[in-house]
């Protein structure tokens, strides 16, 4: 099968914003496992080639890796623009997307966006090639036992829409249930005391901001003793599969919510929060 004809077989988007959040509902208020995935465009440049080299020599540093120039592209990981410049991290993150991707029910990809009551795809075709390429070519798919009917697809900015990212709007999707929270920014999410605000119970797991990929993904087993059934996790690319893996181990309802959990602690890391969602800051403290 062509990556053509795989991207409009796999990644078709059959899922709008408003299916997602009551999904995610019903999910909290039957207790079953469940986990949400996201993809943004720090991921996608790894698809696309688009990492700049300063970039790429961060990222190594950022991670854990040695920054090393013209190096053959890594086996198993080619689609990945890491294999340019270090195999074991390419290796890696495609180890850890592999696995959110599959043990994922739901998962939101750049681009695909909900407009209205109809969601529409509308990734580049460049993109699109690079991406099914890596994600559904023939021994990922057969080796891991990849069914597609298991998932749908959503916009992957469908954490910072006003009907679930809004802390008040999402005080009533968890309808009381207490849940845990796996984040970088812990520390400001109690100075602003979201559990007031979500009438909730919150507890949190603290993630070293510097630690490093290959670390975080030998020490999963330190989130094993979350007793929540609901949690939110925040860790970049080295935390994409801390939601299947819970979901899999503690039968946990997972959601990748990134930002939005710098925005409930009154922090501002994208630009686009400073336009048009706002909405989603619970107090203001800096932009960063």
């Amino acid at each position: 099968m062509s990556c053509t004809n795989i991207i409009r077989s796999y990644l078709k988007c059959d899922t709008t914003n408003a299916e997602v959040i009551e999904t995610i509902k019903t999910k909290i208020a039957n207790e079953e496992r469940f986990s949400l995935v996201r993809f943004g465009d720090g991921d996608v440049s790894l698809f696309v080639k688009g990492v700049r080299t300063p970039m790429k020599r961060k990222l190594c540093e950022n991670w854990g890796y040695e920054y090393q120039s013209n190096l053959q592209q890594a086996t198993d990981a080619d689609m990945l623009e890491l294999a340019d410049f270090n195999k074991e991290a390419a290796e890696d993150v495609f180890r850890i997307y592999s696995n959110a991707i599959m043990n994922a029910d739901i998962i939101g990809f750049l681009d695909i966006v909900d407009k209205g009551n109809k969601a529409q795809f509308k990734l580049n075709v460049d993109f699109k090639t690079k991406l099914s390429c890596f994600l559904f070519k023939h021994d990922l798919a057969h080796s891991l036992g990849y069914d597609s009917s298991k998932h749908r697809i959503c916009d992957h900015q469908i954490m910072r829409r006003r009907n679930i990212g809004e802390i008040t709007a999402f005080r009533d999707i968890l309808q009381g249930k207490p849940i845990h929270i796996i984040s970088t920014r812990t520390n400001e999410l109690k100075e602003n005391r979201i559990e007031e605000l979500l009438k909730a119970g919150v507890t949190y797991t603290d993630v070293d901001i510097n630690e490093t990929l290959k670390w975080s993904q030998e020490n999963l087993d330190r989130f094993l003793g979350i007793k929540e059934k609901v949690i939110l996790f925040a860790n970049g690319a080295g935390g994409k599969n801390i939601g299947g893996f819970l979901k899999k181990q503690l039968g946990a309802i997972c959601l990748d919510i990134g930002a939005t959990l710098d925005t409930w602690g009154g922090l501002i890391t994208r630009k686009s929060i400073k336009g048009k969602q706002k909405y989603l800051v619970v107090k203001n403290k800096q932009s960063i």
